[in-house]
């Protein structure tokens, strides 16, 4: 009865379609939804080297990273005498021995991150540089 009541006194004009051409209750305009995000290379290959890989190690099951695997790989092939191997693994070596460096060397941003001790060290060496630098001949000025 209600159905009937709004099309007799419906009229169907700019932003009012007919019934047929309305969305039916309870469906969606747009069933497939919006498409999915394009995912780029980089963000699926990082995700890719992240996940688990089952490894038989000495007679041992392990698991370890994709990336973790490739490194073996490539170590693994240099080992038995693959040049190529050889030439990309050296420069990843000396690059990662840097960084590891880096990282064990503090890094002090003010004298608020000393402690006493390190500042007192500090102050005995440049006091020594002065007095060697003064007790050279021939060079008054500290050149």
């Amino acid at each position: 009865m209600k159905n009937d009541r709004k099309t007799e006194d419906y009229e169907v004009g700019y932003g009012k379609p007919p019934e047929s051409g309305q969305f039916k209750k309870g469906t969606s305009g747009n069933p497939s939804g919006r498409p999915k995000k394009v995912k780029d290379f980089g963000s699926q290959l990082l995700r890719e080297l992240d996940s688990k890989l089952i490894i038989n190690e000495n007679g041992k099951r392990k698991v370890i990273t994709k990336l973790e695997g490739v490194v073996k790989q490539l170590l693994n092939k240099s080992l038995s005498g693959h040049h190529p191997s050889t030439r990309l693994l050296i420069p990843l070596y000396l690059q990662g021995l840097e960084k590891k460096a880096e990282q064990q060397r503090p890094v002090y941003r003010t004298a608020d991150d000393l402690t006493d001790d390190q500042l007192a060290a500090i102050a005995c060496g440049v006091l020594k540089m002065r007095l060697v630098k003064e007790s050279i001949p021939g060079d008054a000025d500290g050149r």
